[in-house]
């Protein structure tokens, strides 16, 4: 498979689920060979989150593989529709245009809930970021930076999380929300530890598949990154481009 083209910033936010190092120029964080979903700088950076992500990657393969029989013999809520394509292929081409649209998330996120001045409210609130397909399941994405179509994204409380996330999907999750927010809380405190402010996540969903894509803050503030009020506006504009930064 094709490495996915990611801009400057973004490659920096592609980071080790373990200790939050960026994947470094010329060389390449391993992503679980189960999952997938998640990269580590090596074996032992793997080992040492074992345990935290046994039981979620276990669920991500059972999803997967879940999907890709829906799209099959397409008798699911999962199969493809004429304006909708299947769960198995909103995945395939989700995860990359996760990686490549990482650092406008970043920012939105970071303007979004003013972490310039509150900096402690990605503690309690993240943004949801809801998406249509640019793609149909015979015809897909000749640009992977613009499969998608942001439909609405909002500031919402980590504590209605789940419920945001699955409102239409309830029986498809394959992630325990409250355990995703309680290991997001320990890589908080472990960052806060080595002087960053902490980790949070954004919610990014489209159909039935949804993504808590996670995000660490190592510097001890954001006052350096500059206000922006317009930040809607700029992820869409972004986002329609298939801006990568």
């Amino acid at each position: 498979m094709s490495r996915t083209a990611l801009g400057d910033f973004s490659q920096k936010l592609k980071q080790c689920q373990t200790c939050f190092k960026a994947e470094a120029p010329g060389s390449r964080l391993l992503s679980c060979s189960a999952c997938k979903k998640v990269h580590y700088c090596d074996k032992e950076c793997q080992k040492k989150d074992w345990g935290n992500h046994k039981t979620t990657c276990k669920k991500l393969v059972e999803a997967k593989d879940r999907m890709k029989s829906d799209a099959v013999v397409g008798s699911s809520e999962t199969s493809a529709t004429p304006s909708m394509p299947s769960g198995f292929m909103i995945e395939k081409h989700l995860k990359p245009w996760i990686q490549i649209h990482r650092s406008i998330m970043f920012f939105a996120t970071v303007n979004a809930l003013t972490l310039q001045r509150t900096p402690k409210k990605f503690e309690t609130h993240t943004l949801s970021i809801d998406l249509t397909p640019a793609f149909t399941e015979t015809k897909p994405p000749i640009d992977q930076a613009k499969a998608f179509h942001l439909k609405t994204v909002r500031v919402v409380e980590l504590s209605n999380l789940a419920d945001i996330l699955w409102e239409n999907a309830a029986s498809k999750s394959p992630i325990n929300v409250g355990d995703v927010i309680a290991r997001m809380k320990l890589q908080s405190e472990a960052m806060k530890k080595r002087g960053g402010m902490g980790a949070g996540v954004v919610a990014v969903k489209c159909g039935t598949v949804a993504h808590c894509v996670p995000f660490a803050f190592p510097e001890p503030d954001l006052s350096s990154v500059p206000v922006n009020n317009q930040w809607m506006k700029h992820l869409r504009e972004k986002i329609e481009r298939g801006e990568r930064l």
